[in-house]
């Protein structure tokens, strides 16, 4: 009887002991899970806990992935782009959760994807099918040399912008530009450079050409609540360039029959811009540097549903990028100062010309700008029709365009009226 009890008292004593070991295990494997959690959060660089103000997020020279939501549209009507029903977009006035939290994830210098998980996969902002009408245009005139169109022809059918797994095309990749101190961003397409992704009301998401609506500009914002785990890393990403383009010269010609203030910005650096007054008839001569395009070499990681990081790798060719562009402007004539007490040896003593802006265009990139090339600046601004699009003019530049004359006025103006009839 005795031999009995103290039998049952050893399997009860070993039992408790099983028990503790289990739960001393249980508590380190949590310990130790919740320690790679953090350190994963830390090399993540993601948004755990955030301002309760929502302050706007900068979104230049990420190093990690950052979770940001991201609105669009006007002051007075801001709408926050968010996900539904897995792979759909939608808006709302409000962030709603973890659904309108998108990842911005770098991928190269100033270039991100925009990311969010559905289930157990990650999906990207990028172009389905290319409906027909949509193509690069033939920038130039071979039978010429003169430069032509621009950017990207587009028929009546809306560009298509859809939720797809990552991949390693370019047209999930999109190049940050920055607008209206550093606060407002637009995304310029890879793939498709001078067309950026545009909000349209009460239809959806598309790829237009970059004017700088205000659904065209878009908002991040750090959330104001804990997010889950994003559960994706990025380990490298580079870019290997294309063999060097050797810089070209450039023509720039003025068929209309006004003066144009051509404003030449390099996108590399928005605050350099080269300022030109051609006269009518006239030219002028620049050097412009091309960019050869490359491939982006990037290995990322995900985490599956049972814990363990699972190792992609992309290589992903990318087009030249376009590294500058041209914003036109008319000199007009508004006002004329006419000498009526006849003590001037000048009838008309002064002409007041002003700018008026005609359009806004990119240069070709690559070897689609050959070595000697001219730009018909005033024929494609004008074709571009979108004078609302141009670059500021510095209010220096007009009183230049407005200094003392150095001939007379009068004859000045008659000898332009002359041009203009004889050009008809």
């Amino acid at each position: 009887m005795l031999t009995h009890c103290m039998s049952s008292a050893s399997r009860c004593l070993n039992t408790r002991a099983m028990v503790c070991t289990f739960f001393l295990l249980s508590l380190l494997a949590v310990q130790w899970r919740s320690r790679c959690i953090a350190q994963d959060q830390q090399i993540l660089g993601t948004t755990s806990t955030s301002n309760s103000n929502g302050q706007v997020g900068n979104l230049q020279n990420l190093s990690n992935i950052t979770a940001m939501h991201l609105s669009v549209g006007t002051a007075n009507d801001r709408q926050f782009l968010d996900i539904r029903d897995g792979n759909q977009f939608g808006f709302a006035n409000q962030p709603s959760g973890a659904d309108s939290a998108w990842y911005i994830t770098p991928v190269a210098d100033n270039i991100v994807r925009l990311q969010q998980r559905h289930q157990n996969d990650w999906l990207a902002i990028g172009l389905a099918n290319t409906p027909d009408g949509f193509a690069r245009n033939g920038r130039l005139n071979h039978q010429n040399g003169a430069f032509g169109g621009g950017g990207v022809r587009r028929s009546n059918s809306p560009f298509p912008i859809s939720l797809l797994p990552i991949n390693n095309r370019a047209d999930q990749l999109w190049r940050i530009q920055t607008i209206q101190g550093n606060a407002g961003y637009c995304f310029e397409s890879v793939l498709y450079p001078g067309m950026g992704l545009t909000c349209v009301p009460n239809q959806g998401l598309s790829l237009q050409n970059i004017t700088y609506d205000p659904w065209q500009v878009w908002w991040p914002q750090t959330p104001t609540f804990v997010l889950p785990q994003p559960q994706f890393r990025t380990v490298q990403h580079q870019i290997v360039l294309n063999p060097p383009l050797r810089p070209v010269s450039v023509k720039i010609t003025n068929s209309h029959s006004d003066t144009l203030l051509v404003l030449v910005a390099d996108r590399r650096h928005t605050q350099t811009m080269q300022k030109l007054r051609i006269p009518s008839r006239g030219s002028e001569g620049i050097q412009l540097d091309r960019d050869p395009g490359g491939t982006i070499l990037a290995t990322f990681e995900t985490m599956d549903a049972f814990g363990n990081w699972n190792q992609r790798q992309f290589n992903t060719p990318i087009p030249p990028r376009v590294l500058y562009d041209m914003s036109v402007y008319e000199e007009f004539l508004q006002s004329i100062a006419i000498d009526r007490t006849g003590t001037s040896p000048n009838p008309i003593e002064d002409i007041n010309y002003q700018p008026r802006s005609i359009g806004f265009f990119l240069v070709p990139p690559g070897a689609e700008l050959p070595e000697v090339a001219e730009i018909d600046a005033y024929r494609i601004a004008n074709d571009s029709q979108n004078p609302g699009a141009v670059r500021r003019l510095n209010p220096r530049d007009l009183q230049k365009a407005n200094a003392v004359p150095t001939t007379d006025p009068l004859k000045d103006l008659l000898n332009k009226f002359k041009k203009q009839r004889a050009a008809f």
